[in-house]
């Protein structure tokens, strides 16, 4: 368990709250289990950190989560994400605007994969 907010680990997640840090690290932060989960599941999530031993990734204390988060409300567990490639991603744009109905938005990504 990490508890103390000196600590190198705890300075190097408070850097990736900065687009110097992340740039520099190729890293990112997510915040909540919903967020790490969809992470992990797309295979970005490079490490866990969690204040429940109940959830996956190493314990930190409440004030050293606190430290690192952007959120005013603790959270339970962050995690700490790959970021992508640009060459990565598709060249493809599709660009909506105004669309009324969202079973529209639906039909038109769908039919442009």
């Amino acid at each position: 368990m990490i508890t103390s907010l000196t600590n190198s680990k705890v300075k190097e997640l408070c850097k990736l709250n900065t687009s110097k840090g992340r740039r520099e690290a190729l890293l990112f932060l997510v915040e909540g289990e919903h967020l790490v989960a969809e992470a992990k599941a797309l295979g970005l999530l490079k490490e866990a950190y969690t204040i429940d031993s109940n959830l996956e990734g190493e314990l930190l204390s409440i004030p050293v989560m606190n430290k690192i988060c952007n959120t005013k409300s603790t959270v339970k567990q962050i995690g700490v994400c790959y970021i992508k490639n640009k060459s990565d991603l598709s060249d493809k744009i599709l660009i909506l605007d105004g669309i009324q109905d969202p079973g529209n938005m639906g039909a038109l990504m769908r039919s442009a994969k």
